[in-house]
């Protein structure tokens, strides 16, 4: 038993002609005979009485039609839904992209695209660089969102913004009443940080170093966003994203740094893969957006 089989009874059975059955479906009319024929093998008794002019239906064929209705019904439903998978499948963008940057910078060029794209699916992961890279590099998002340098094993890496860290403080903090804080003035402070594996804390120990400061102590989480909150409860100072500490301004003061710690944020896409239309769009938009 197949479905083209149970497409040709409903249609016998619903005009009472094999002639008319094979218009509506589509085949000769010898096809629609042998398909009833082959159905009625399969199965092991008669679908259809042959007597008189036109076929009706036996009472063993009036039990079998509610069955194959709703077998068609099924089959149909499926052929619904796996094309709303495949037309949304086509309409939806993947992005992944470190917590700082997903958070903090993408939401304007994001609201961008979905106004340009109003029917487009876009969904948006949050995870450590690592992770960005294996999704983007495994075809499971479109592109990714993260701070260089980055290994380009496997990837298509463009340049997109750079940005400044800056010291936030907790309101009426020591070094409130400078216009610029140094690494030597974090001396003994306690330092909320980003975690040991990204580029910030690398960066952030570098120029530390550098300057011969040694910190009081360190509260370490993975959340850029958490720093900057717990410094706004007064829980220590930082160096964060700039654009971090613009969202929490009323609750941090916000200085920049005598000697400004660099990052660099870029698009990362899986080489060799065919762009397509939308994700360009949304390039442009993240371009557009960083560059103004």
């Amino acid at each position: 038993m197949n479905f083209r089989q149970l497409e040709a009874f409903r249609a016998v059975r619903d005009t009472g002609s094999t002639t008319m059955a094979a218009d509506r479906i589509g085949v000769t009319q010898s096809t629609a005979s042998r398909l009833i024929l082959q159905l009625e093998e399969d199965i092991g008794y008669q679908l259809f009485d042959r007597q008189g002019a036109g076929l009706t239906l036996t009472p063993e064929g009036l039990d079998f039609s509610e069955i194959a209705e709703r077998i068609l019904a099924e089959i149909e439903r499926i052929n619904l839904m796996s094309r709303n998978i495949r037309q949304l499948s086509t309409r939806t963008v993947r992005i992944a992209a470190m917590p700082a940057i997903g958070t903090c910078m993408t939401p304007e060029p994001l609201r961008r695209f979905l106004d340009e794209n109003p029917n487009v699916h876009l969904k948006v992961d949050l995870k450590p660089r690592s992770e960005v890279q294996s999704l983007v590099v495994n075809g499971k998002c479109d592109l990714g969102l993260v701070t260089l340098p980055l290994s380009d094993d496997g990837l298509h890496i463009e340049p997109l913004c750079q940005e400044e860290t800056v010291c936030v403080l907790p309101p009426g903090h020591r070094l409130e009443e400078r216009d610029t804080v140094s690494f030597e003035d974090l001396s003994s402070e306690r330092l909320i940080s980003i975690a040991t594996h990204t580029i910030l804390r690398y960066r952030l120990e570098e120029a530390l170093s550098s300057a011969g400061v040694r910190l009081g102590s360190v509260c370490e989480t993975d959340s850029t966003v958490l720093v900057a909150n717990l410094v706004a409860a007064n829980a220590g100072v930082a160096i964060i994203h700039k654009v971090v500490a613009d969202m929490l301004k009323d609750r941090l003061v916000i200085r920049p740094l005598t000697t400004p710690i660099q990052l660099s944020y870029g698009i990362i896409q899986r080489r060799g893969s065919s762009p397509r239309v939308l994700t360009e769009r949304l390039i442009a938009c993240l371009k557009d957006s960083f560059s103004e």
